[in-house]
C-alpha cells in the first residue's frame, strides 16, 4: 500500500514538471515570436 502511494506521488510530480516545462517552452516561443515580429516591423 505504502509503495503504491509513493509511486502515485512520483507520477503526479512528473506530470507537474512536464506541465511546467511545457509552459516555459510556450512562454519562450511567444517571446521569440514577439521579437521576430518586432524586427520584421523595423525592416518594413
Amino acid at each position: 500500500m505504502k509503495a503504491k502511494e509513493v509511486e502515485e506521488r512520483d507520477e503526479a510530480k512528473e506530470e507537474e514538471e512536464k506541465a511546467k516545462a511545457k509552459e516555459v517552452k510556450g512562454k519562450a516561443k511567444a517571446k521569440e515570436a514577439k521579437e521576430k515580429a518586432h524586427i520584421r516591423g523595423r525592416q518594413a
